[in-house]
């Protein structure tokens, strides 16, 4: 079988909640990015595809797609949305956008071509006692349900968005405390108070420090509501200022691992 990820074009639609807005331009091989598709892959496919769980075929071995008769890009990620046999659409993951669903199948079809930008260095995990320690910390701080939530971190050129959304739309509860805590703590950031996230991550927390030092007015914090939640859009003259917003970004989804995941900067939710 001879998978070709590039230079195939697939339509890639912004349909979920979190990321819903005007649909893409068709996306080509080249803008597709295999490193993002990576990290969608760890979050919703590898449990199956790394160990060949219910039949499916295993990424480190090329020869156990042959049967499913994926001979193109489109027809991966059409199973990838859609679902295929004992596969959930987007691996049970509904937040997933297409783009991320896309970029993720252009990284499997890069490791079965055995693409060299295909394996990016992992993020040291934190360990169970590190997850543990947060959970805890975060239940006394934040009034939502780390489980019956997810946090998305879409990193901008000038900032970034900080999503909370509930998994279920009916969730009127979960909806309520995601838009009060993030009302109450984005008010709190505008004045360079991050009481909040040093409680749950400690003093040490990547980001932090340059966050509360920053000149007044110098970091832009706006919150808005969302369908299923709400969220807080950062923004930032200063480069430095903006990198150390990704590195603080990047520890809370490292420290949230399993109720976490990355966005798009260039979706912007309503």
């Amino acid at each position: 079988m001879h998978i070709r990820p590039v230079p195939i074009t697939c339509a890639v639609l912004a349909a979920s909640t979190v990321f819903a807005g005007e649909p893409s331009a068709p996306l080509t091989g080249d803008e597709l990015d295999a490193r993002h598709g990576a990290k969608v892959y760890r979050s919703a496919c590898a449990g199956c595809h790394d160990h060949g769980k219910d039949g499916a075929p295993r990424l480190d071995r090329p020869e156990s797609w042959k049967s499913r008769s994926f001979e193109s890009f489109s027809v991966m990620e059409n199973h990838a949305r859609g679902g295929f046999l004992k596969m959930p659409p987007k691996g049970r993951r509904p937040l997933l956008s297409d783009r991320d669903v896309a970029d993720a199948v252009f990284y499997m079809t890069q490791r079965l071509e055995g693409g060299e930008t295909a394996m990016p260095s992992p993020a040291k995990e934190p360990s169970a006692q590190r997850l543990d320690e947060v959970a805890k910390r975060g239940a006394r701080v934040m009034p939502f349900d780390l489980d019956k939530t997810i946090h998305v971190f879409s990193k901008m050129a000038q900032g970034g968005i900080q999503q909370v959304v509930a998994k279920q739309g009916t969730d009127a509860e979960q909806i309520r405390l995601i838009r009060q805590h993030l009302a109450e703590i984005a008010g709190k950031f505008s004045r360079g108070d991050f009481s909040a996230p040093t409680r749950i991550h400690g003093e040490d927390m990547p980001g932090l420090a340059e966050l509360k030092r920053a000149a007044p007015g110098s970091l832009k914090v706006k919150y808005s509501i969302l369908e299923q939640g709400a969220q807080i859009e950062y923004s930032a003259e200063d480069p430095a200022l903006v990198e150390a917003l990704h590195r603080w970004f990047d520890a809370q989804s490292s420290d949230h691992s399993g109720h976490t995941m990355e966005g798009h900067g260039g979706h912007h939710p309503h």
